[in-house]
């Protein structure tokens, strides 16, 4: 069965406690897909509430970012995907993730206007 590939850009509109409105764009190129058709599985532990935001890492690394104000990372280009830890400690929802080029630093941002630039240099062994 052939990966999938996809392309795409995500537009997301949020209102906050008092009304404010913020827009989210997201777009990907066109790349490879990991998934490859009914081979969807869940990872737990998951969030609790929606994924607000995803990125990736070289070696099968994935962190997402949700509502409940957690960043996961999971290891996903293993036969069987696992969660590896969960970054708490967020008082309101993370709205974006990043990763830098060279994969040390995992760069978060949410409501509270925050940006958090966590260490992310260590070699995930999981």
């Amino acid at each position: 069965m052939a990966a999938l590939s996809s392309s795409a850009a995500v537009t997301k509109n949020l209102d906050d406690e008092n009304g404010r409105r913020a827009a989210s764009t997201t777009a990907t190129a066109s790349m490879p897909s990991l998934f490859r058709e009914n081979s969807m599985q869940q990872i737990k532990p998951s969030h609790r509430g929606p994924v607000l935001a995803m990125a990736s890492r070289p070696g099968g690394i994935l962190v997402s970012a949700g509502h409940d104000g957690m960043l996961r990372v999971s290891r996903i280009c293993k036969p069987v995907p696992r969660a590896l830890y969960g970054l708490g400690g967020y008082k309101v929802w993370i709205g974006s993730i990043c990763i830098d080029d060279d994969g040390k630093r995992l760069l978060s941002d949410g409501r509270d206007d925050v940006v958090v630039v966590h260490d992310f240099s260590k070699k995930d062994e999981g």
